[in-house]
């Protein structure tokens, strides 16, 4: 069985010969400059945008309000959630490792969040040991 891996039309004997250069179809490239425009600004601040005022406090709208459903809670409400949170996983961990149901990967992170949140207690307590509010 003979397979034709060749398109009709995209065969290289019908390539289109190649169009005769002429001097009157090729522009030289200073004629194209010159056909160019600059673009029309009336003033060096506008062409600049140095007359838009600059963002700030007065120009930036507040954020948006979040959804309904969150909770807003200060920095010390918002630590003992995530303490919590995060104590109740390590319980639930410890459950499900004593019946080899934990994937390694999962125990890796808590221990790490375990880790991490150690050591942030260690500079708040020092923190307040140098006298802190």
């Amino acid at each position: 069985m003979k397979v034709n891996y060749t398109l009709p039309g995209l065969l290289p004997e019908a390539a289109p010969a190649p169009l005769p250069e002429t001097d009157s179809v090729v522009e030289p490239f200073g004629a194209y400059l010159n056909r160019l425009r600059a673009p029309d600004f009336t003033d060096w601040r506008e062409l600049l945008r140095l007359n838009i005022p600059p963002a700030g406090a007065t120009s930036i709208a507040p954020p948006p309000t979040p959804p309904r459903g969150i909770e807003l809670r200060d920095g010390v409400s918002q630590r003992a959630w995530w303490r919590g949170m995060l104590q109740k996983h390590i319980r639930e961990d410890a459950i499900a490792d004593t019946e080899s149901n934990s994937h390694p990967s999962v125990s890796r992170m808590l221990t790490l969040l375990h880790e991490s949140q150690r050591r942030e207690d260690e500079v708040f307590a020092r923190y307040f040991a140098e006298g802190g509010d």
